[in-house]
């Protein structure tokens, strides 16, 4: 009579994986690499497919203890030992991306995809490398794969959403968004990314709703209160602005650009000594902010500080020489002084960089006249009142330089105009 004979004991290779896998299961991550590397060891050379599966499962132990170094060396040899082992070339290029080293690590998803063409992961993650490198497009192309192939994926739709923001393709981004919200309805990053693709389309108060929505899932997130503080002061909102710079720059005091829409916010409500203190914290934290100057020397001018105010738009001027604005406004400034013939200058450089802006041929004009150059005063006044015909002041500045011509009758007709619009 036959007996079955049954074997007591698995093969040793078996129980060394069960004893690698439960050690993983129990966190003992120390023991669980040995015992891998172990079996990478002794299956090498003989099962090579055993022993490629171990240096990866080595090298996905490695990656949660920032040792990069032998983490790549583990995938690396999974890769010798099976070159055509997808997981492994799909490993090293998310190492290969936490590296920066971005266009090997697209390389490394090339290959994954090749071997393997049904792993939406590996698509997702070469799209957000592509993104990271601004390959907007094709990075489009790789999340419209990875939805394809696994269409429940919230994040796939996040991504590619915030990729649609970044092309200016608000309503698109807006609709993968909803899609993402729909699928994993408590991810505040998703929120506030809608949010924002919402304001650049000038929807402000469905931007602050998303905003609110992100920071009741995650109260402790410096940047949405910043960007709600800028939707609020789109909405001409101020103090409600600064209450959220307020609380952002608690969470962050090191934000220049904080600093600087809080103190914007503050000029708009006319606070110009806080305002100009902002800008002055702005400016130590990002010294190369030209409109950091512009907006602390705007609210030094509103001061009447205007020796100061200058001071800034020179520097402001010298890190951004092509702003047309900064010229008109160090112009004013200089008119104030006296300075009329410095005051011109800049408005002459600021019309050759903006010829459409009626109160620079207004201020122009202004500064002629004070400087008795009537008929030229009151071609930059025609040129202006062209642009902005509802301006009072500059009929009635036009009329006093007419006067002084002795255009008399042509100076009523402006006098007369200014009255109509009740300038005077």
């Amino acid at each position: 009579m036959r007996t079955i004979r049954q074997k007591s004991e698995l093969p040793l290779v078996d129980r060394a994986i069960i004893d690698a896998y439960l050690l993983q299961q129990d966190g003992k991550i120390v023991d669980a690499l040995e015992k891998w590397r172990a079996i990478a060891i002794i299956a090498g050379g003989i099962n090579d497919e055993l022993a490629a599966h171990a240096w990866l499962s080595v090298g996905s132990l490695l990656s949660e203890s920032n040792r990069e170094e032998e983490e790549l060396s583990a995938y690396n040899e999974a890769i010798r030992l099976k070159p055509d082992y997808a997981d492994a070339y799909h490993n090293r290029g998310n190492l290969k991306n936490a590296l920066g080293q971005h266009e090997s690590a697209i390389s490394d998803y090339d290959e994954a995809i090749r071997i393997k063409p049904d792993n939406p992961l590996s698509y997702n993650n070469r799209g957000i490398t592509k993104s990271l490198l601004g390959q907007l497009e094709s990075a489009l192309a790789d999340f419209d794969e990875a939805i394809r192939l696994k269409p429940d994926d919230a994040g796939a739709y996040s991504k590619r959403g915030i990729v649609k923001g970044d092309l200016g393709q608000y309503d698109a981004a807006i609709a993968d968004l909803d899609a993402a919200i729909g699928l994993k309805p408590d991810d505040a990053y998703v929120y506030a990314m809608r949010g924002r693709a919402k304001g650049s389309l000038g929807h402000y108060d469905a931007a602050i709703a998303d905003f609110d929505q992100a920071l009741r899932l995650n109260p402790k997130d410096t940047e949405t209160y910043f960007i709600r503080g800028f939707a609020k002061g789109q909405l001409g909102q101020y103090a409600a602005a600064i209450a959220d710079f307020d609380v952002g720059i608690r969470l962050n005091p090191n934000d220049a650009y904080a600093y600087f829409n809080r103190g914007f916010a503050k000029s708009a409500l006319e606070q110009y000594a806080a305002a100009i203190a902002d800008f002055d914290t702005a400016i130590r934290l990002n010294p190369d902010d030209a409109y950091a100057y512009f907006n602390r020397g705007s609210a030094k001018s509103a001061l009447e500080q205007y020796a100061a105010a200058i001071a800034d738009f020179n520097t402001a001027i010298r890190l951004n020489p092509n702003d047309a604005e900064t010229y008109f406004i160090r112009g004013f400034a200089k008119g104030q002084l006296g300075q009329y013939a410095a005051a011109i200058a800049d408005f002459d450089v600021g019309i050759r960089l903006n010829p459409d802006d009626a109160y620079a041929y207004f201020n122009r004009g202004f500064a002629k006249s004070a400087l008795e150059q009537y008929a030229a005063a009151i071609a930059d006044f025609d040129v202006g009142i062209r642009l902005n015909p509802d301006n009072a002041y500059a009929h009635r500045c036009r009329g006093e330089a007419k006067r002084h011509l002795g255009r008399t009758l042509e100076a009523d007709v402006d006098f007369q105009k200014a009255f109509e619009l009740r300038g005077i």
